[in-house]
């Protein structure tokens, strides 16, 4: 008994031809900037439509190409330190597949903050009135220094632990100085008008650093909250330093402001903050102008995609998705 030969399959509708031919990093094979266009690459969420390849037929099996075989770079620090150092130092600063595993920061401040701490807090207990363990100035000084060794001690742990849960270096960022805010505001009490204004021009820079820390954990791809942070951060503290020289009256560090009138001393602190701010803002422009040199996609348009072209993609994946569960 014959049978009729089965019904052939409806065609499926037709598509317009795809966008591109061929994955995107088979053009980079001879590139003479492959390291740095596959870096920026892996964070590209464009490319990921282009591993839906739809062949042309009716009959054709949907495949992705295989995932290429690229050297991959840990971070865009990576991409800056091979321009920036020479290739030996970059190797010990970043390791392939790793962040950089010397935290800069919180090996210094560590060190630096506990001398602080101890040399403020020894002199304190020595010259305490009686009835007293510490002299205030030095008790002031200390807990200002305690909130900067406590947050450094959570960067620490944040860094090279798993312990704590993201977010915890800038939260305690955040909290160590919008902390030491009120702790400038009460130290001021009872100085001069030069004393004033170092502490509470000091204590607006730290706390405008607080508030971009916290603004920066909740928003993590923001690049000026991270500028901001540093920026006001280090204005703070620099000018601080800085402004501290004309209220210094220790032998032989004593400044001959300290002879001047209020009115002049104003005038070079308001005159140092104004030149402190200038240098490291033209620091932080440097920085970023080179970091952006270093990573800088000379053929980012070759990876750009339209609104046309990702509907198209989007399209042809949906279609080879739906075409694999109806062949299961």
């Amino acid at each position: 008994m014959r049978t009729s030969p089965p019904s052939p399959s409806p065609a499926p509708p037709s598509l317009p031809d795809p966008v591109v031919s061929r994955h995107p990093i088979d053009r980079l094979e001879h590139h003479p900037q492959q390291k740095y266009i596959l870096g920026s690459l892996a964070n590209r969420a464009s490319v990921n439509s282009y591993y839906f390849q739809f062949q042309g037929s009716s009959d054709a099996q949907p495949s992705a190409p295989p995932p290429p075989q690229v050297e991959e770079f840990s971070n865009t620090f990576s991409f800056a330190v091979d321009e920036l150092f020479p290739s030996w130092l970059s190797t010990n600063l970043c390791r392939r597949n790793q962040f950089p595993r010397i935290h800069f920061e919180f090996v210094m401040a560590t060190i630096f903050l506990t001398i602080d701490f101890f040399g403020e807090l020894i002199p304190g207990i020595l010259t305490a009135p009686a009835g007293f363990l510490v002299h205030s100035g030095s008790l002031q000084h200390t807990t200002m220094l305690a909130c900067a060794l406590v947050r450094m001690l959570f960067s620490g742990l944040a860094f090279y632990t798993t312990w704590l849960p993201p977010g915890t270096d800038h939260a305690s960022t955040g909290m160590a100085y919008l902390l030491q805010t009120p702790l400038l505001l009460a130290h001021s009490y009872e100085k001069n008008a030069t004393g004033i204004a170092v502490h509470v021009t000091t204590a607006i820079c730290w706390f405008i650093g607080g508030l971009c820390s916290f603004y920066e954990m909740a928003h993590r791809s923001s690049i000026m909250a991270t500028v901001g942070r540093c920026y006001f951060i280090i204005l703070g503290a620099f000018w601080f330093f800085h402004g501290g020289g004309v209220l210094m009256h220790v032998h032989p560090f004593d400044m001959n402001h300290m002879n001047m009138t209020h009115a002049q001393q104003m005038y070079y602190l308001a005159t140092y903050f104004v030149v402190d701010a200038l240098a490291i803002m033209l620091v932080f422009a440097a920085i970023c102008a080179r970091v952006h040199k270093t990573t800088d996609d000379p053929d980012y348009k070759l990876f750009m995609v339209t609104s046309n072209e990702q509907q198209n993609l989007e399209l042809r994946a949906n279609y080879e998705m739906q075409a694999l569960i109806d062949n299961r």
